[in-house]
């Protein structure tokens, strides 16, 4: 547990750049999810399919900004094993989790965050969004460009949705 313990935050200017960068991108689809849900609130509480899109939609933007957060990891097997450890630990030591906890054990929280988010956007391409299938299924060549590409799926998960509602008459 002492490599978690000692572990410095990654201070780089690049990492700080992307840090920075994809925040931002992750507020400004979280605003226009916002304002899809004031303009269109009716329609949405109508249709059970656009709800639960919206619904997912919602959770995997949750999970990617908080994944982001937790950005700077080793992404090593033995890390992430150990973060787990001390993840389970605190869980049962304190019956709470909190985002320090999520900071400290973040080589395996990242994982676990955009995990949650690629499995709920393959959810969607799998069902509704077959349009957006070839944006989530992409290899990528690092965790941040899967978080990345995550995000950009959402984004297209966004439109996607937003166009439905405008198309199909409501505002």
């Amino acid at each position: 547990m002492a490599r978690t313990s000692a572990r410095k935050d990654d201070r780089s200017e690049a990492h700080l750049r992307w840090l920075v960068m994809n925040r931002s991108r992750n507020q400004q689809a979280t605003l226009e999810l916002y304002l899809l849900l004031e303009a269109h609130q009716n329609r949405l509480e109508e249709s059970v399919l656009y709800y639960s899109i919206f619904e997912r939609i919602a959770a995997i933007i949750f999970s990617l900004w908080r994944a982001v957060f937790l950005s700077d990891v080793d992404a090593t097997s033995e890390a992430q094993r150990d973060d787990l450890k001390g993840f389970l630990g605190d869980l049962i030591s304190h019956n709470s989790i909190q985002y320090t906890t999520d900071r400290r054990a973040r080589d395996w929280t990242f994982d676990y965050y955009l995990t949650n988010a690629r499995l709920r956007l393959t959810e969607l391409v799998q069902g509704d969004l077959k349009a957006i299938a070839n944006l989530v299924h992409r290899p990528a060549a690092s965790k941040k460009q899967s978080w990345e590409f995550s995000e950009e799926a959402v984004e297209a998960a966004i439109a996607w949705l937003t166009n439905e509602l405008t198309r199909n008459g409501s505002a």
